[in-house]
C-alpha cells in the first residue's frame, strides 16, 4: 500500500516557475541571485554583531592614603587642567605634625647656637689666656736676657777695678822690693804686699772666668728670646662638640621636609587635561557601590578612585566579531560606524585584527555575568564619536 503524498505543492511549484518563465526572468537567473544574496549574507557579519567602543585615554585620581576626603573642588563632566586642583585630603594631622616638627627644630636650632654660644666663649677664655702666658713667658726671656746683662756688667766693672788694683799693687810691691833691697823697708812689708798682689791676681782671673760665662748666658737668652714664638691659640672643637646636636636638627628636617611632601601629596591634581567622567563610561561596576563617586567628609582607604579625567578627543575604535564571523574580515575592510541609535557617524578602515579570541571589555557583554570572547579589531576614529560611547558596526556596501 503506497502512502499518501500530497501533490499540491508539486503543482503550485511548477505553476510558479511557469508563471517565472512566461514573465520574461529565466528560472535559473532567479535562483542564482538568490543563492548570491544568501551567500553573501551568510559571509559578513550582521550588522548587530560587530559591537565596538571608542577607546578611552584617562586618567585616575586615586587617595594617596588612608583619610578623609576633605573637599571635592569640581563636578560631573566639568573641564580640568593638568594640574588643576581637583580634591583634597584632610591634613589636620599632618600639619599639627608640621607644627610640631617645627618647634623642635627652633629648639634645636636654639640649642645649637646656645652652645656654640659657649664653645665661643671658652674659646674666647682661652685665647685670652694663651696671650697672656705668651707674653708673660715673652717678658721672662727678655726680663733673663736683661738679668744676664746686667750681672755682665757687674762682672765687668768690677774686673776692671781689680785690675786696676792689681796694678797699683804689682807696682807697690816692685817699689817695696827695691827699697827693702836698699834697707829702708823690711822684709815683711814686701811679703804683705806681694801676697796681696797674688790674691788680686787670682780675683781678675775668677773674674775674667766669671765674665766670660755671663757672656754665653747673654748669648743664650738672646738666642731664646729671637726663637720665641707664641703660636696659636688652641683650635676649640666645635665641629666634633656639635655635630650631635647639628644631626638632630638635619634628622627634623629631614622628617619635615617627609611630611611636607605628604601634605603635597593630599592637594589631588588632575594628571591630564579633560572631564570628569562617572565610573559607568569606562566600565561596568561589578555591584552598585562601585558606580558611587565617594564624597567630601567621607573616609576613603588608599588607593580608593576619587576622580576620572577623560581626554575628550576620541582615540581609536575597538569593535569585536565572533569566531565564526572573523575570517570574512580583511585589515583593510571598511566599516560603517553607527551609535547605539543608529546615528551614522562615518566610516573607518580596519587596521588590524587580533590573531587570536580575547575577552571583550565588561560594557559589551549582554549577559553582565556571562564573558563573552572575541576578535578585536582596531578602527580609526572618524572624529565624531565620544569617548567610551558603544557603536555598531557594519561592512560598507
Amino acid at each position: 500500500m503506497q502512502p499518501f503524498r500530497p501533490s499540491a505543492p508539486r503543482a503550485g511549484l511548477g505553476f510558479r516557475a511557469r508563471q517565472l518563465a512566461h514573465g520574461g526572468l529565466p528560472l535559473a537567473v532567479w535562483l542564482g541571485a538568490v543563492a548570491g544574496v544568501v551567500a553573501l549574507g551568510l559571509s559578513l557579519p550582521p550588522a548587530a554583531r560587530i559591537q565596538g567602543i571608542v577607546e578611552v585615554t584617562h586618567a585616575t585620581v586615586r587617595a594617596p592614603a588612608d583619610g578623609r576626603i576633605a573637599a571635592l573642588l569640581v563636578g560631573m563632566h566639568e573641564e580640568v587642567q593638568a594640574g588643576q586642583v581637583v580634591a583634597r585630603m584632610d591634613d589636620t594631622a599632618l600639619r599639627l605634625q608640621l607644627a610640631e616638627l617645627a618647634a623642635e627644630i627652633e629648639m634645636h636650632r636654639a640649642e645649637l647656637a646656645g652652645s656654640r654660644s659657649e664653645l665661643d666663649r671658652v674659646a674666647a677664655e682661652a685665647a685670652t689666656r694663651h696671650q697672656l702666658d705668651a707674653a708673660v713667658e715673652h717678658r721672662r726671656l727678655v726680663s733673663a736676657l736683661e738679668d744676664a746683662r746686667l750681672a755682665a756688667l757687674a762682672t765687668r766693672t768690677d774686673l776692671e777695678e781689680t785690675r786696676i788694683r792689681l796694678s797699683g799693687a804689682a807696682t807697690e810691691a816692685q817699689r817695696t822690693e827695691a827699697m827693702v833691697q836698699q834697707g829702708i823697708l823690711g822684709e815683711p812689708e814686701l811679703v804683705r804686699l806681694r801676697t796681696e798682689r797674688d790674691a788680686l791676681q787670682r780675683r781678675v782671673a775668677e773674674l775674667e772666668q766669671l765674665q766670660a760665662g755671663e757672656l754665653a748666658r747673654i748669648e743664650a737668652a738672646r738666642l731664646r728670646l729671637e726663637r720665641y714664638a707664641p703660636g696659636s691659640p688652641p683650635a676649640a672643637a666645635h665641629e666634633d662638640a656639635l655635630a650631635p646636636l647639628r644631626w638632630q636638627v638635619q634628622a627634623k628636617e629631614a622628617l619635615l621636609d617627609q611630611v611636607a611632601h605628604q601634605v603635597d601629596l593630599l592637594e589631588l591634581r588632575a594628571p591630564i587635561a579633560g572631564r570628569i567622567a562617572p565610573l559607568s563610561e569606562l566600565a561596568r561596576p561589578r555591584s552598585a557601590e562601585d558606580g558611587l563617586r565617594p564624597t567630601a567628609g567621607e573616609w576613603v582607604q588608599a588607593g580608593t578612585l576619587l576622580l576620572t579625567v577623560v581626554d575628550p578627543r576620541p582615540a581609536r575604535i575597538l569593535a569585536y566579531v565572533p569566531e565564526s564571523a572573523v575570517g570574512s574580515l580583511q585589515p583593510a575592510q571598511l566599516l560603517i560606524v553607527r551609535r547605539a541609535d543608529g546615528t551614522e557617524l562615518g566610516t573607518s578602515l580596519v587596521r588590524s585584527v587580533s590573531p587570536t579570541a580575547v575577552p571583550l571589555p565588561e560594557r559589551l557583554w549582554r549577559d553582565p555575568r556571562q564573558e563573552e570572547w572575541g576578535h578585536e579589531l582596531v578602527l580609526a576614529a572618524t572624529g565624531n564619536e565620544r569617548p567610551g560611547e558603544r557603536l555598531h558596526l557594519s561592512p560598507a556596501r
